[in-house]
């Protein structure tokens, strides 16, 4: 065994010593003064409206940019005494002490380096240790004021400190005192400081690691930032007061058949509560009183009569009995508390409840708030307790996800806790902002990837309405590449098995009570064993009303409720319901990869959960790029550059990482790359700027190291060389980013940056740790949350409406559309349906002024899951003679939400669908172009592709021939085509003397590369084949052969010629290989989310391998594909075949037909790339070419466009379902789509017209175009 003994003398390399003085988890607690606020506190702070003087004083929140702060090296470069000194003399700029913003990371306010890793661990995997010289550690100081707030009674208070998020390891003092510590980053630590408070000035100190022993089990997919990046409370309570609330509520459902909304009726609820209390006595317990309130959250109006409960004393007591009890003898103070009592809350919810409960959902959050009144003697309230309250329960059952008796579909995805310029810190705006985007786009589930969340993010989705997977703060994914049925990997470990399970615990006793809630999660990727196990047993006896989910050990152990695989392919579904005996439903934890240009096919998934029983939906992966705003350091310093310089060069550099295919430069220790940019955070950017703003007379000294330390108590590692001691004392005097040198602010150019983007200038660890490049950006919505082209797919895919067009008439002869209600719990009666009928992108005249759209009138209300014909007012006699000569004819229909609810404007549109209509046979059809360019307002003289053109009848091209052009001359000379002898391509169509074009039309067999496509290793990415197939650098491998036919009106030019790759060098060889390869894309040095598997069996083979065999971590190949070559030697092997192989060759044929009359050109053109890829094909691959098509460059002034296809917004062939056909225009810019990675963008589908023209140069000709297909992105790519 190459690890070290488990033996530590430090408690953050203790995987057994979870925390010191911490209290046991429990529900968020506020103390309310009044019962308004206990009920309004829970809604978003700009609809709270309390009344002046009724907000909650028992809360003191110390979060503020007034803390100071000062970054060392490690535990052991922490001067001695520090926390105990409320004056200590090193809190100055020289020792590299300065204020903090709290909640906040420290990597992004200027000190240290933020790490963004898929799940190899930024440090050495020795568990459980953390590098002695290289752990960065925070040490924060707030001095604040504390004023008790009243508490009635004569019992006297007790005042808790609760840190709501900490990364990774804290110890905490107060005025002195020792306080705590505690691990998990993502739940409340709380701490009793009753003894150790003083009303006045007080003095909290608290020493934060980067790395600890914690750090190996939150190996997830993020961002590595360190700090308090959560709130820090006080909570002052009476000393009798609610220490913990238990809310259940059991519903019972009868048989579904007969019902009349299709779904099955409650038959009982009820309202069941555990409220536990503490006091200072036994008998201070059994004198109070407990009057338990059910308010309606929506209006605050009473629903449920006062009920009083009486207190059952010395049936319950504090966990931290043992702790207190130390306390007391330590430091000669008794503690107000320390016994405990429950009081019990059991009715019948449809007796008590006024008109009964109304269920919740995310369809239908119906929401209450149980408010908790504490008296003393029966009298005197002494406090008010509050929680959410919804009456709801989901179960497995026969096969199916049930929530309230019904089945459930999820329409989810995978969030993680992220803002690009606050890291991990977030503010209620953004959870806000994030809410009403996701409802606003027909999601209805978030899986809180992969931990458990800011508190204020449930509370959120409570009311807003979205089913939450609530996951324990696990991943060990980083184990994988080591541990292989291994006894050391955690989830067999009993040394971490503690650990595990407190992780599982707490976060269920923190969260018990959020009806959002509707599966647990024993984490991400961290193998399967015993500790999974007792997870899930644990779950199971503590909540009967949800199951769990767990993926790991191949998604269908006996730890999970419902089978929950990552990245199947829609035939594995369906397999996995058909084959075996395991009968459990199918929720995909992770699907539809959307990285970058991505979620293709998004619909084929969902026709496959929707006809299959037993699924029931599943999680995209993710919600978001998880990048950072940032500047350029050399900008800071002064250095101009044009923002398309710093992107250019940004993208351009080669970039570092980890993972097979991505080159890993050897450099120093703390060295940075020859060449590499640098970047900084825009908020550490700012600060930097604002201090050179204030213009300070002498420029402050980098940092100074600070005294050598002196050994603590319990800490240090023994003797330092003095070599070692040398090399970290000149770390310590730069750990601190240096000050700019720029001498004014200045508007900062940001840009989006990821892995390996932010590194100090300086010598720091940090620079060299291993990072996975843009993995981090997989969300359907950008960093800002500005929407992907793929959200609006999702959202048109996930739409509750769904809509065909009946195949006949009614009785009456008006059209009819079927509707279907893909609600899970609603019937439609909330929702408006208007409709118009549009011909060729322009609304038919039925009837409705301006833009056609009218309200469907008295539609019947339609039960959830159930369909319905409806006829619309209109007959297809009608509708033909509005469209005239029209083409092509669309119904389009809208539903819109009549109410405005808390996450919509007013007239949302929650589905919109365009059905196309069959004209009869025989109606009359004219010319698209002449129709279009009329409604464009162009001149039929200045237009190269004329409607008519003759069709034979007129002059024929004069022809000029020279020994390098063919050149056609048309329309008395005003349309010149030329085309190349040497390539039998257009080379140049001049119109009235200008040039359309700036190169030849081209086939073109390749375009930029997508993230996906860069997706797996070893040669399986689609890119590494690509490439390795020469598609990138096709050139003519012979003669053309060119031949011309005049007849009539009409000269065809035929030209077949034969296109090799061009041979590359050993060192382009070598590139190429590197060049395939996507940074950091992939699991376990693959991409389990490109493995193409043909059989179940496979599969579970698969996965067996991935996760050791069911009881351990996986393999780094255990996911990809069984690959035959690497991108590298199949690029060698084309080479090796030399010119007169026929491998990688592809035949072409053109024939360009040109009108002499008209000056039109058509061209068809034929392409033969069956020898393009390398043959044999690799197993487990299918056939693909990234592009067939033709490119060319456009003059530049061709800068405005219109076209007649689907948009507005991007769309791909397996992307176009919330793309709808009509006549857009746009600049050549607007086409573009800022993903983060440059990649292929721009697309737009089923174009049958496309104009071009120069709005800024009157003079230049406009050129149109006409065909059944044409892909957008090289014309804009080229015209730009």
């Amino acid at each position: 065994n190459k690890f070290k003994t488990m033996d530590s003398p430090h408690p953050y390399e203790s995987p057994h010593h979870l925390h010191e003085n911490k209290r046991r988890s429990h529900v968020p607690l506020r103390s309310h003064l009044t019962l308004e606020s206990a009920v309004r506190g829970f809604l978003p702070t700009s609809q709270q409206e309390l009344p002046a003087g009724e907000e909650n004083k028992r809360i003191q929140s110390l979060a503020g940019n007034d803390w100071q702060f000062c970054l060392y090296p490690s535990p052991d470069w922490v001067p001695e005494g520090w926390e105990t000194n409320p004056k200590f003399d090193h809190y100055d700029a020289e020792e590299g002490w300065g204020a903090i913003s709290v909640p906040g990371n420290w990597e992004l306010q200027g000190r240290g380096v933020p790490i963004y890793a898929n799940f190899t661990y930024p440090i050495p995997l020795d568990p459980p240790r953390v590098p002695a010289n290289a752990n960065p550690t925070g040490c924060y100081v707030k001095h604040f004021s504390y004023t008790p707030p009243p508490v009635p009674g004569k019992m006297g208070k007790r005042v808790f400190l609760q840190f709501e998020g900490v990364d990774s390891f804290f110890q905490c003092w107060l005025n002195g005192s020792y306080v705590g510590m505690s691990k998990d980053s993502r739940l409340t630590a709380e701490f009793d400081v009753s003894h150790l408070i003083k009303g006045g000035k007080n003095f909290l100190a608290v020493q934060v690691l980067r790395w600890s022993d914690a750090t190996y089990l939150e190996d997830q997919d993020m961002w590595r930032t360190s700090g308090i990046h959560r709130d820090v409370l006080l909570c002052t309570k009476p000393a009798l007061h609610v220490a913990d609330i238990a809310v259940t509520t059991p519903l019972s459902f009868g048989s579904d058949e007969g019902a009349a909304d299709g779904g099955p009726p409650l038959t009982s609820a009820r309202l069941e509560s555990l409220i536990y209390l503490e006091g200072p006595s036994d008998e201070a317990l059994a004198k109070a009183t407990v009057t338990a309130h059910l308010v309606r959250q929506a209006d605050g109006q009473a629903v449920m009569d006062p009920i009083k409960l009486s207190v059952t004393a010395g049936k319950w007591y504090a966990r931290d009995m043992a702790d207190m009890a130390a306390a007391e003898a330590s430091h000669g103070k008794k503690f107000p508390g320390g016994h405990g009592g429950v009081a019990k809350l059991s009715v019948d919810a449809l007796a008590a409840v006024h008109g009964g409960p109304q269920l919740w959902s995310a369809e239908a959050p119906n929401l209450y708030v149980l408010v908790l009144e504490v008296t003393d003697d029966g009298v005197e309230v002494v406090e008010r307790e509050s929680c959410q309250v919804g009456f709801r329960h989901t179960a497995v059952k026969d096969g199916k996800l049930l929530h309230n008796g019904r089945p459930l579909m999820i329409q989810g995805v995978c969030r993680h806790e992220w803002d690009p310029r606050t890291g991990k810190a977030l503010s209620e705006e953004s959870m806000l902002r994030d809410i009403k985007l996701l409802k606003q786009s027909n999601f209805n589930a978030v899986r809180c990837s992969h931990y458990p969340n800011h508190n204020r993010w449930y509370e959120l989705c409570n009311i807003m309405g979205l089913h939450l997977v609530d996951e324990a703060n696990m991943e060990t994914h980083g184990f994988d590449p080591v541990f292989k049925d291994n006894h050391m990997h955690p989830a067999n470990s009993s040394q971490w098995l503690p650990a595990m399970l407190d992780r599982c615990s707490r976060m269920y006793e923190r969260d018990k009570n959020h009806p959002c809630i509707t599966l647990w999660s024993l984490g991400n990727e961290c193998g399967y064993g015993p500790a999974h196990d007792a997870m899930a047993a644990m779950l199971r006896a503590k909540d009967p009303s949800r199951p769990v989910q767990y993926e790991g050990g191949g998604s269908r152990t006996s730890a999970t409720d419902v089978v929950c695989p990552m990245y199947p392919r829609t035939k594995q579904i369906a397999a996995l319901l058909t084959t075996g005996k395991d009968h459990r439903p199918i929720v995909l934890c992770e699907y539809a990869h959307s990285m970058g240009n991505s979620t293709g096919n998004f619909r084929d998934y969902w026709q496959q959960f929707e006809s299959t029983p037993g699924c029931a939906g599943g999680f995209i992966w993710d919600w978001a790029d998880q990048c950072l705003e940032a500047v350029w350091q050399e900008e800071l310093q002064g250095k101009e550059e044009t923002a398309e310089e710093a992107g250019g060069s940004a993208r351009k550099r080669q970039r570092r990482g980890s993972k097979s295919g991505v080159t890993k430069t050897e450099i120093k220790a703390g060295a940075i790359e020859p060449g590499r940019r640098t970047a900084v955070v825009v908020a550490a950017a700012e600060k930097q700027l604002a201090e050179q703003a204030a213009a300070k007379p002498a420029a402050t000294p980098k940092g100074k190291a600070a005294a050598k330390p002196a050994a603590k108590k319990g800490g240090g590692r023994g003797k330092r060389s003095a070599a070692a001691a040398k090399a970290e004392e000149e770390q310590a005097a730069e750990v601190q980013a240096p000050k700019p040198e720029a001498d004014k602010a200045k508007a900062l150019r940001t840009f989006w940056a990821y892995g390996g983007d932010v590194v100090a200038p300086h010598p720091d660890p940090a620079n060299n740790a291993p990072h996975d490049g843009q993995f981090c950006c997989n969300g359907v919505v950008a960093p800002d949350r500005t929407p992907h082209p793929a959200l609006h797919e999702v959202k048109a895919v996930l739409a509750p409406l769904e809509a065909s067009l009946a195949e006949g008439p009614a009785a009456d002869g008006t059209l009819q559309i079927r509707l279907h209600n893909k609600y899970d719990m609603l019937d439609t009666q909330h929702l408006q349906l208007n409709w118009r009928a549009m011909a060729e992108g322009q609304p038919l005249d039925l009837g409705a002024p301006g833009d056609g759209w009218q309200a469907l009138e008295n539609v019947p209300t339609i039960a959830p899951h159930a369909s319905l014909l409806v006829p619309l007012p209109c007959t297809m006699e009608k509708v033909q003679a509005a469209a005239g000569q029209a083409s092509q004819v669309f119904i389009e229909l809208q539903a819109t939400l009549k109410d405005t609810p808390l996450w919509a404007e007013p007239g949302h549109v929650v589905a919109a669908m365009q059905l196309p209509l069959q004209l009869p046979s025989g109606a009359p059809q004219g010319s698209l172009v002449q129709r279009l360019l009329q409604r464009q307002g162009v001149a039929e003289a200045g237009v190269l592709a004329a409607a008519g053109g003759g069709e034979g009848e007129g002059q024929a091209p004069k022809i000029e021939e020279t020994p390098e052009l063919l050149t056609l001359h048309c329309r008395g000379g005003e349309v010149a085509v030329r085309i190349s002898r040497a390539s039998g391509c257009v080379a140049g169509i001049m119109l009235k003397g200008s040039q359309l074009l700036e190169g030849e039309l081209q086939p073109c067999l390749f375009r930029a590369c997508t993230d996906n496509d860069r997706g797996g290793s070893k040669g399986s990415s689609y890119a590494a084949r690509w490439l390795a197939a020469g598609l990138d650098r096709m050139e003519r491998a012979g003669p053309c052969k060119l031949e011309t036919d005049t007849k009539g009106g009409v000269t065809t030019v035929r030209s077949s010629w034969t296109m090799k790759p061009r041979q590359l060098s050993k060192e382009e060889v070598e590139a190429h290989a590197s060049k395939a390869s996507g940074a950091g894309v992939g699991e376990s040095g693959g991409s389990h989310w490109f493995a193409e598997v043909e059989t179940l069996e496979e599969e579970a083979e698969q996965v067996s391998a991935a996760e050791g065999g069911g009881r351990g971590a996986g393999a780094p190949s255990g996911t990809e594909p069984a690959l035959q070559s690497s991108g590298k030697e199949a690029a060698e092997g084309a080479e090796q075949a030399g010119s007169g192989s026929s491998e990688g060759e592809v035949k072409v044929e053109v024939v360009y037909t040109v009108h002499g009359a008209s000056g039109l050109v058509e061209s068809a053109w034929s392409v033969d790339a069956q020898r393009a890829l390398p043959a044999p094909l690799p197993a487990g691959l299918t056939h693909s070419l990234p592009r067939v098509g033709i490119s060319a460059p456009l003059n530049g002034a061709l800068s405005d466009l219109s076209y007649y296809g689907r948009g507005p917004h991007e769309n791909y062939v397996d992307r176009k379902y919330g793309a709808h056909m009509g006549l857009f225009n746009a600049s050549v810019p607007e086409l573009r789509c800022p993903y983060v990675f440059p990649q292929e963008h721009g697309g737009r589908e089923d174009v049958q017209w496309l104009l071009l023209r120069a709005s800024a140069h009157p003079s230049m000709p406009s050129a149109a175009k006409e065909g059944k297909s044409k892909e957008m992105a090289a014309a804009a790519a080229a015209a730009a």
